[in-house]
């Protein structure tokens, strides 16, 4: 199996020049201009659950973590480690509800972003 890397520049939290990360119930993630529908993750069961996962992909690319060179498994892994620290860390000091999510809906929530690139490695 190829690994998926996933390029950076395709999942941009921002909006005209601010960053956007929120949720709409469970159905929907904010982020930036994107409205990423997340209905059929099963594991969303709240507002502050979605949140978190835009929240944390947001960090995944401002922390470096998803710089278009690891594949997603290793991205994930590197998010794990933020996630065990203060929340500070990766929501920005968010003022809203967040859950900590698992890395299973940050991958659910990545993987239906519509405008995200990914290219194979070799």
């Amino acid at each position: 199996m190829r690994a998926r890397v996933p390029d950076p520049g395709s999942v941009d939290a921002t909006a005209r020049g601010r960053r956007r990360v929120s949720a709409v119930g469970t159905d929907t993630l904010r982020l930036g201009e994107h409205d990423v529908d997340v209905r059929a993750v099963r594991q969303f069961t709240d507002a502050g659950q979605v949140a978190g996962a835009g929240l944390v992909l947001d960090h995944a690319v401002t922390a470096g973590h998803l710089d278009g060179r690891r594949p997603l498994p290793e991205v994930l892994d590197r998010l794990e480690a933020d996630l065990a620290g203060p929340t500070a860390r990766w929501t920005g000091g968010a003022g809203t509800d967040v859950a900590v999510p698992r890395r299973h809906e940050v991958a659910a929530a990545l993987n239906r972003l519509r405008a995200l690139q990914v290219r194979e490695l070799h």
